[in-house]
């Protein structure tokens, strides 16, 4: 089976280290049985697999509506025009909020489409004021999505979304094979530590109250 794995993140962003590193096992674990190629971002270009396809501006991910551009108009644009998309038996995409470049791309596709649902529901997460716009765009395709969409891939209970059947897995990255974990017996004080870009909804209260 031929799998396209899309991702429209800029995977040179420091913040997103996590989000990268459940691509590249993701596509790692697809290799295992299929043969399978990827499309991101990075800070000069749009690649295929590590082959750029589209240069684009030194400071198009710094600058608000470059990146606008890119993410919302360029980006699906481009794979429709260099990417032979019929060779493809499934395309994965990670959903991002669904959009007219988006929804008009998922149209075009005659392959079978799974969309990886990173967080659900999300509406909340969606505070400031351009969020919200972007939350109304989303609103006026998502319910749209299930005449295009096979599958939708989720982390949680829901057995549909937006009319979709879920795949219902457990969220994770794949460990480093030369990463050793010494034993430590328990004494106190217990100290941990948590590294990553915190937002409200990760719940480290209930960590710290667990």
């Amino acid at each position: 089976m031929r799998i396209l794995v899309i991702y429209r993140i800029n995977t040179k962003d420091p913040g997103i280290t996590g989000i990268k590193s459940k691509l590249d096992g993701q596509v790692k674990a697809f290799k295992k049985s299929h043969n399978v190629d990827v499309i991101y971002l990075t800070n000069q270009s749009i690649c295929f697999n590590d082959k750029p396809i589209k240069q684009l501006a030194d400071n198009w991910y710094s600058n608000k509506l470059s990146r606008l551009n890119v993410f919302y108009k360029l980006f699906y644009k481009t794979i429709q025009e260099e990417i032979k998309l019929d060779e493809y038996d499934l395309i994965y995409i990670r959903y991002h909020a669904a959009y007219h470049q988006f929804y008009s791309f998922l149209k075009s596709l005659k392959a079978k489409v799974v969309l990886e649902m990173p967080t659900y529901p999300y509406d909340k997460e969606f505070s400031k004021w351009w969020q919200r716009f972007q939350l109304s765009i989303d609103k006026r395709y998502r319910n749209k999505l299930s005449t295009h969409v096979s599958r939708m891939v989720h982390f949680g209970p829901h057995k549909e979304i937006y009319n979709i059947p879920t795949f219902r897995m457990t969220n994770g990255i794949s460990i480093p094979e030369h990463v050793v974990l010494a034993e430590h017996k328990h004494q106190q004080p217990f100290t941990m530590i948590a590294i990553g870009k915190w937002q409200y909804w990760h719940g480290l209260d209930r960590l710290i109250k667990g």
